[in-house]
């Protein structure tokens, strides 16, 4: 229904797009195009899901480890789209939070 190359222009980071809905919509805008940055803190899980999502791409995949909850990968994670991209044009923070709570 839309163009293959709709978000052609397009760099995109996707938090937590190891599955479910982060990798559905990391899916979603490869087939339409889109260059992609997947993270997940797991490489072993995240590469996986980057091999699968890379057949039957339009776009541009890169996966990169991160866990967001540590700074130090979270800048790690932006200096890796500063190198490989320049730029960044859409956020979608899918990572789930776990953080510990004494209640």
């Amino acid at each position: 229904m839309y163009s293959p190359h709709l978000f052609a222009q397009d760099i995109i980071l996707i938090t937590g797009a190891r599955s479910g809905i982060g990798y559905n919509t990391a899916e979603l805008f490869l087939h339409y195009g889109a260059t992609v940055i997947i993270c997940y803190r797991n490489e072993e899980l995240l590469l996986a899901a980057a091999d699968t999502l890379q057949k039957n791409s339009n776009g541009t995949l890169y996966a990169q480890t991160c866990d967001i909850r540590e700074p130090e990968q979270a800048e790690a994670l932006a200096a890796f789209i500063k190198k490989k991209c320049s730029r960044l044009d859409i956020l979608i923070n899918n990572a789930g939070g776990q953080y510990p709570s004494l209640a």
